[in-house]
């Protein structure tokens, strides 16, 4: 006996939509795999730091990514509040990276300068901006009139008597 993995795609969904979509859910499960698999390690973490990822920063991320989760397949079967979802994904995300990159802007040098200063700074600038952009990006592509024609169609309304 075979086992097939043959997917049915919905045909309410564009390829766009439904490459976003296993996007989206391909890399919520690796998300949702790091995270179980940090929760797993049996040994203790060191310092003040590790006991905060370990206690606040993994059950965070396991929350975030089955939401990542739910979220992808929402989008690939389109579920309307899997938009308005990424939707508050693609917010949160641009608004973090656009107050991370003021807080990087105005962060003291400390004893750096010349191009240690530069590289530090780009580096810290690049590692905000792209996520930020990529929010930015979902957001611009989620609000756009034919991806939001995808997922009306898709409610469930009673039906009115005759």
């Amino acid at each position: 006996m075979a086992l097939s993995f043959q997917r049915r795609s919905n045909p309410k969904v564009s390829p766009q939509l439904q490459r976003v979509g296993d996007l989206v859910v391909a890399l919520s499960g690796l998300a949702l795999l790091g995270s179980v698999m940090t929760f797993l390690n049996s040994t203790p973490p060191m310092g003040e730091l590790g006991h905060f990822t370990h206690d606040i920063f993994d059950p965070l991320v396991f929350c975030m990514a089955l939401w990542g989760l739910a979220t992808g397949i929402g989008l690939l079967r389109a579920w309307p509040w899997a938009r308005l979802s990424m939707l508050i994904f693609s917010s949160l995300l641009s608004i973090c990276g656009a107050l991370s990159a003021v807080g990087f802007l105005f962060m003291p040098n400390g004893n750096i300068a010349g191009r240690e200063l530069v590289f530090a700074k780009v580096f810290a600038m690049s590692s905000v901006l792209i996520p930020m952009l990529m929010g930015v990006g979902g957001l611009l592509f989620f609000l756009r009139k034919d991806i939001r024609a995808q997922f009306l169609g898709t409610r469930i309304s009673p039906k009115m008597p005759s």
